[in-house]
């Protein structure tokens, strides 16, 4: 059985009376964990701190065999899998030194683990020497550092989530539930929240007298509760009730100085203590969060303005649409007046010298209503389309139609008028009526561009499935630089124009999935080309 050394060591039998002496005076009192085997693993010394880290009797590991000890060690290990992989890799490699870092559970602690060989005095190895030392402190110091950096560095446009990263980090550090919480009147709002169980419900809030909160909101202060259970004022919280004990919190200031809620931590781990330094940890990441609120009321207040601001605008450019609809409404109806009066000026004028030649007089009126057609098709052009009829409809009998009704009008004008389009069908798939008044459009930019004696040509050609149809003109021709707006509302090269014609025609190939381009001839004149796919 083991001999005991001032209750500070355990070692095998048959050491030398000199050789524990010697380990009492050096082993005895140290801070480290101290563990000496042989070769095979079988503990032969053990002193009195080992058996603290480990919560197991020196006496015990240095009587049993290597099976029942590692069982009765890896209870206190958080990776027991990984541990054992480690001692495999030791063991097989006599020569090895290691330093490490061990987890250990239940309590949570770490330690720094050293193993090496010992050697006797011909230098072969005969033992391994295991130290353990509690490091946790340094690693709770080091770990609250390197999240502190992380959250310096940390930036986003939007501060709610610097926020939910900074609860997050808190969560992580301690493993608890975090929040951050705002005071709105006799409630406490969760602002952000991290870590909550899936099997604990999420609520808002709760009223700030049902919360551990309120102790550190009434002092302004921080505030630790190590165990609600044993602090008479908090065992009827809600926190308390749903068995969270655990609790540290500080408080929030605006840039004021006012008090406007808590960052805290919520869990059951009334076993680990909240030290200084996590108070202090847990007070640098509340300025931040304090910095982020104010910023975030700096953001919704500029929002809030902006959002004025642009509704102004948003009024007042609606103000300047809605007056220059009725500047280009009340310019166009001047416009079809002056058109209308100066048909029936001609139609009476007409009309009163029928008596001596009335066919000539009737045909100058019919071709008069004609011209009324025209110009019911331009300005149907203009309005908003209704749904289009989509459909199977022949190219060349919608040529031949406007043709027709735009015929009289060239001959009056004393423009000569050219027509080339096959006399077969030409299939495509479009709306009758929109169609028409997209030639319509296009012939009487062109008329209007060339004097009397001018020549305008209409052609319809068809290459490769694309159907063309080009109207010419010997006109005044079109400058390279206004090309460029030409299909653009309300952009005109004419000194009465409106700009309304080329935009319209530009929409109705658009709905037609077709291609409309200017081409100015090397000459004179212009070319306008409205390419469409052949069904």
């Amino acid at each position: 059985m083991a001999s005991q050394i001032e209750h500070t060591l355990s070692m095998r039998p048959l050491i030398a009376p000199e050789l524990e002496r010697s380990l009492r005076a050096i082993l005895g009192g140290v801070d480290y964990g101290i563990l000496f085997t042989d070769l095979d693993h079988q503990s032969l010394i053990c002193n009195a701190r080992f058996g603290e880290q480990f919560l197991i009797s020196p006496g015990d590991v240095v009587s049993n065999d290597v099976d029942v000890v590692r069982s009765m060690v890896h209870r206190r290990i958080a990776n027991v899998s990984e541990w054992q992989r480690n001692l495999t890799i030791v063991y097989e490699s006599p020569e090895l030194e290691q330093t490490d870092e061990l987890q250990l559970v239940n309590p949570s602690c770490v330690l720094r683990r050293y193993t090496g060989p010992v050697r006797n005095e011909n230098g072969d190895v005969t033992g391994r020497l295991w130290t353990f030392l509690d490091i946790t402190q340094e690693v709770k110091k080091r770990t609250q550092q390197e999240a502190l950096y992380r959250t310096a560095l940390y930036f986003d446009n939007d501060p709610q989530r610097v926020c939910q990263f900074i609860a997050e980090e808190v969560s992580v550090h301690f493993q608890s539930i975090a929040l951050i919480s705002l005071i709105e009147g006799s409630f406490l709002r969760f602002h952000t929240l991290a870590g909550v169980p899936e099997s604990m419900p999420v609520i808002e809030g709760n009223r700030i007298d049902e919360s551990l909160c309120q102790f550190c909101l009434s002092s302004e202060s921080p505030v630790v509760i190590q165990d609600a259970k044993t602090y008479e004022s908090a065992q009827g919280t809600l926190p308390a009730k749903l068995g969270l004990t655990r609790y540290a919190g500080v408080p929030i200031y605006r840039s004021g100085g006012n008090v406007i809620g808590t960052l805290c931590i919520l869990d059951t781990h009334s076993d680990i203590k909240i030290g200084k330094e996590d108070v202090q940890f847990l007070s640098f990441l509340a300025m931040r969060v304090s910095a982020e609120l104010d910023r975030q009321e700096q953001l919704e207040s500029l929002q809030l303005n902006l959002a004025d601001t642009s509704k102004t605008l948003q009024e007042t450019q609606q103000k300047l649409i809605q007056s220059e609809k009725l500047a280009v409404a009340g310019a166009l109806s001047a416009s079809v007046a002056h058109d209308i009066r100066n048909i029936l000026a001609s139609m009476n004028l007409q009309i009163d010298m029928a008596s001596k030649d009335p066919a000539k007089a009737l045909a100058y009126v019919q071709d008069s209503l004609g011209r009324f057609s025209v110009l019911a098709h331009r300005l149907m052009s203009y309005a908003k389309p209704k749904q289009a009829m989509v459909e199977h409809i022949n190219l060349v009998e919608i040529v031949q139609r406007v043709i027709v009704l735009l015929t009289p009008q060239f001959s009056v004008s004393k423009v000569s008028f050219h027509q080339i389009y096959p006399s077969e069908a030409i299939f495509i798939k479009g709306d009758e009526g929109r169609l028409e008044h997209l030639f319509v459009n296009l012939l009487i930019n062109a008329l209007q561009s060339v004097g009397p004696g001018g020549n305008v040509h209409l052609t319809v050609s068809k290459a490769d499935g694309v159907v063309s149809v080009a109207v010419q003109d010997d006109g005044r021709g079109v400058s390279k630089d206004v090309i460029g707006r030409l299909f653009e509302p309300f952009s005109s090269t004419k000194k009465d124009g409106f700009g309304l014609g080329l935009f319209s025609c530009k929409q109705i190939a658009d709905d037609h999935n077709a291609e409309i381009i200017c081409e100015p001839n090397e000459s004179v004149g212009t070319t306008f080309k409205v390419n469409f796919r052949e069904i």
